[in-house]
């Protein structure tokens, strides 16, 4: 089974008491912190930053960075000030929140059944808490983080549920896999609608069955729901869904970029084909000189027919290889946060349906030009993810 599950946490994979965990957690974070606050202004403040977090669209920023920019200035100190008392909560107070959470022993079986089908796993929680809570919260289910792909935490990803941006930055993380795609999650806002948006299968977890939906019931059913429903399902990207995509490449980039060691952005899987730093600038290049100038045409005279350039041989005659890539991926950023604030534009003329004359798709619509560039991005993004081992 060529399969990748993105699951929820809590909830889903274990039982989370949310009516005392979150009084409990900021009663114990706003003690930690008393030196520089009280407990009521630390979770005011709390509350504030991560509202923050919620909202943000920029994919050039963690959400730890987007955090640390609202949370601590208010309070009159730094995050490397306040960096040895917030490692010490994690470390010595926050386990103090265990008996909270209740381990789903079906939780275990579904995962060793899917370890044994050689199904791709990710943890796709709402990224609001560091690595090291999340990484408690999963072994406090008996399960073992290493057997995941990955989980989403706020130093790791740049965006939250329920925004399409955060689903597809989880699959573009994983190059985008070519195989079926499934969610699974007990929410229908925060994990089901935004996955079926994008025409990914889901399966919503209850508590116990409730009705006779057939993608709800209780997590002991997910496995025989992905046997029979779970394969040869082709997703439907609609335009929001390939704007989202396009938000998150620069975000992809730059999470490989920060984490990568730099010798993984020159290795070849074999002579003659890209390695990382060629993948990138192949990206910065077309963004500029090719998908940019579209854009600006199309809001400019859209009568006017579309021109490319030949790019075919642009690696070789502007030395990729030997370039820096972190002068790529700011190339690429600032050029893509342009063209989506031009495709904005196009969408309250409204102008994504209007038929032009293009030079190598002869009559299209911007609609199919994003749709086009969103293929693109995964197409280079799942061939990013062979190179390296994250």
């Amino acid at each position: 089974m060529t399969l990748t599950l993105l699951t929820d946490l809590d909830d889903t994979l274990i039982s989370t008491n949310m009516d005392q965990y979150f009084p409990k957690f900021f009663a114990d974070l706003g003690s930690a912190l008393n030196e520089i606050a009280s407990p009521q202004a630390v979770q005011k403040q709390v509350q504030f930053a991560v509202k923050q977090m919620i909202q943000n669209q920029d994919p050039g920023k963690m959400l730890s960075e987007v955090f640390a920019e609202h949370f601590y200035p208010p309070l009159g100190t730094t995050e490397a000030d306040c960096k040895g008392l917030v490692d010490q909560y994690y470390l010595e107070e926050y386990p103090n929140l265990r008996p909270l959470i209740t381990p789903r022993p079906e939780a275990q079986s579904l995962l060793a059944w899917c370890k044994q089908q050689g199904i791709k796993i990710a943890v796709a929680t709402n990224p609001v808490f560091p690595e090291i809570a999340t990484r408690q919260r999963i072994e406090w289910a008996g399960l073992d983080p290493e057997d995941f792909t990955y989980f989403t935490t706020y130093d790791t990803f740049h965006f939250t549920k329920p925004n399409l941006t955060y689903y597809a930055e989880c699959l573009g993380r994983l190059g985008w896999p070519k195989g079926s795609i499934v969610m699974i999650g007990d929410d229908s806002v925060l994990d089901i609608e935004p996955m079926q948006a994008f025409g990914f299968p889901t399966f919503q977890v209850q508590a116990e069955k409730n009705g006779s939906a057939p993608n709800q019931g209780t997590l002991a059913e997910v496995a025989d729901w992905l046997k029979s429903n779970a394969s040869g399902t082709t997703p439907n990207f609609s335009v929001p869904s390939n704007l989202a995509i396009l938000r998150s490449t620069p975000a992809v980039l730059d999470s490989w970029l920060r984490f990568l060691p730099g010798e993984d952005f020159q290795s070849r899987p074999a002579p003659g084909e890209w390695n990382l730093t060629e993948i990138y600038w192949h990206l910065a290049d077309l963004e500029q000189e090719v998908f940019l100038p579209q854009w600006e045409q199309l809001l400019a005279d859209p009568a006017v027919q579309i021109t490319a350039p030949d790019t075919s041989r642009w690696a070789e005659e502007r030395d990729y290889s030997h370039k820096d890539p972190r002068e790529a991926y700011q190339k690429f950023y600032h050029n893509r946060m342009a063209s989506l604030e031009l495709l904005e534009a196009l969408s309250a003329k409204p102008l994504f349906e209007q038929t032009f004359q293009h030079a190598v798709f002869s009559q299209t619509t911007p609609a199919e030009m994003i749709s086009f560039v969103s293929q693109h991005d995964r197409l280079h993004l799942g061939q990013s993810r062979d190179l390296v081992n994250i």
